[in-house]
């Protein structure tokens, strides 16, 4: 099976991704990071902020989940437009029925929403899971383990054979490296790597290196460009 055949159905947009084209200045630019010495913790901190933890699902515990379907803009307008209603049949403008039937409505789309949204969260779950809680990164001038969830763009992550890589990584160096792609396969299927661009698709160049991808052979090191939901793995299990 080759590397295109397991990325099928994924948005087209993510071909017209360029972080593999791009020369080192460029990255390291766009990423706002030192490729050699990597994030300040500082840096780190912030962008944490703004992208949020390495997770392909949320975590959230399940009252803040419901809560988040219950009251989801949606609903909230049909409850106002029952209130509304029932004022309206007060008044005699309007049946009973519509009143009695927004709310119901409600209900119903709140349930649908969240039985297919915890379906989808058990799938993103189970692939997350697979990935170990802690990664080897280059923060301050300093080599470092952090837990994964922590990672951000622009952060420098190493990796060697046997490791899970943690995030979506454009190789910056590479050592006889090979990389198993299983989780988007379904099968064993190993590629070469190098920090050389050899395709203008962003799915086919091989210094990419994909989130939850293992390591099969060799070492390499590479930036984050891409964490959690912004992965090409979670675009899959959502296709």
């Amino acid at each position: 099976m080759s590397e295109e055949d397991g990325f099928s159905g994924i948005d087209e947009k993510l071909k017209d991704l360029t972080w593999h084209k791009m020369t080192p200045e460029e990255l390291s630019w766009g990423l706002e990071t030192d490729l050699n010495e990597g994030l300040t913790q500082e840096k780190a901190l912030k962008k944490l902020k703004i992208f949020g933890e390495n997770c392909l699902y949320d975590r959230d515990d399940s009252f803040k989940r419901i809560f988040k379907h219950v009251l989801s803009p949606l609903t909230i307008f049909i409850y106002i437009a029952a209130i509304f209603s029932y004022f309206a049949y007060r008044k005699g403008y309007v049946s009973y029925i519509l009143y009695s039937v927004l709310p119901i409505i409600a209900i119903i789309i709140s349930t649908i929403t969240l039985v297919r949204n915890e379906q989808s969260r058990s799938d993103l779950k189970s692939a997350d899971v697979k990935i170990p809680q802690k990664c080897a990164v280059i923060r301050n001038a300093r080599d470092m383990a952090i837990s994964r969830y922590e990672l951000v763009p622009g952060d420098i992550v190493k990796f060697r054979s046997g490791d899970t890589i943690p995030a979506d990584l454009r190789i910056l160096s590479a050592n006889d490296l090979k990389v198993d792609i299983e989780c988007f396969t379904d099968c064993e299927t190993i590629l070469p790597r190098s920090e050389k661009c050899t395709s203008q698709n962003f799915l086919q160049s091989e210094n990419i290196v994909y989130f939850g991808s293992l390591c099969a052979m060799g070492m390499g090191k590479g930036v984050v460009v891409g964490t959690g939901k912004n992965t090409l793995l979670f675009r899959l299990v959502q296709v």
